[in-house]
């Protein structure tokens, strides 16, 4: 009965993996849409699951708030830079982007080893626009801790990361805390995947330049004086998906690869796939869309 009960299963596994291998000799070169790029999900032990090497996952249809997956949504697990989604939620929040704000030397300190560093020196002025860029674009600490030192000293207050949990407690992030705007590991800087997933539903919602900036592949900013520093952005799928709305990648030892990535699946229905603690963020994703494209139908 047991092998009986398997043969669909495993038929229906090659029937995909033939598809999607078809699919990549076929399909023309350059961007593709998802059904053509994803991997086709590997069946586990105990039935249709996603083959995944993430501790946390949650992958919510945003529009209609339907869990399609989780994996340990609730567990609380250092994030990397997607936390700099909050520092940049509070910064557009209390600034103007025409604002010209300057890079501080006390930013350029590095606090921990490895960390991402813009070019940029100490004493450039820049747009908050390109504060922006900086900080989702090419997911720089230096350029997180001048934001945050900006509206800091703006609003007069004497910790950043108190807004930044201000916020969280705002969007029923409950199982979250903040210490930091670049995302460091530390004990006091976490989130879960359904809360991440909270987050990425509010910059839909509220704040979509967010999403729009982070969609921009590469690109040129300059600094008041006239200085131009070229950007990348953190995200290699940008290439592949023409479907993404917004993403953040994020990498620490403590978190691993992290990723959050806001796709239309179908046509303006956003799903969100939030991924913590993987070790290929990359696959996770596309194992993951093709899960759910082939389940739900969709």
């Amino acid at each position: 009965m047991e092998s009986d009960f398997h043969k669909p299963i495993l038929a229906l596994s090659v029937l995909v993996t033939m598809i999607v291998f078809i699919s990549f000799f076929i399909s023309p070169p350059g961007k593709k849409d998802i059904a053509s790029v994803v991997v086709p999900y590997m069946i586990a032990d105990d039935g249709l699951r996603p083959d995944i090497s993430a501790s946390s996952v949650a992958v919510v249809r945003i529009a209609a708030g339907q869990v399609l997956f989780s994996k340990n949504s609730d567990v609380f697990l250092p994030i990397a830079s997607i936390t700099k989604l909050m520092t940049a939620i509070i910064f557009l929040e209390n600034v103007d982007l025409f604002d010209l704000i300057e890079i501080s030397s006390s930013a350029k300190k590095t606090e921990e080893g490895g960390e991402k560093m813009s070019n940029i020196p100490a004493g450039e002025f820049l747009k908050s626009e390109d504060i922006l860029k900086l900080m989702i674009i090419d997911s720089d600490n230096d350029i997180a801790r001048t934001a945050a030192e900006h509206v800091s000293k703006k609003e007069n207050v004497s910790s950043f990361p108190e807004l930044m949990n201000k916020k969280a407690e705002e969007l029923d992030m409950a199982n979250s805390n903040f210490d930091n705007p670049a995302g460091l590991d530390s004990i006091g800087n976490y989130s879960t995947a359904r809360d991440l997933a909270k987050l990425a539903s509010y910059i839909i919602k509220n704040h979509p330049r967010i999403w729009d900036i982070s969609r921009i592949y590469e690109t040129d900013i300059f600094s008041a004086a006239g200085n131009k520093y070229h950007l990348i952005n953190t995200n290699p799928l940008l290439k592949e998906i023409i479907d993404i709305v917004g993403s953040k990648t994020g990498s620490t030892d403590g978190a691993k690869e992290s990723l959050m990535l806001v796709v239309n699946v179908l046509k303006n229905d956003p799903v969100v796939f939030v991924i913590l603690r993987s070790d290929d963020r990359v696959k996770d994703v596309k194992t993951l869309i093709a899960w759910v494209k082939i389940v739900y139908g969709i």
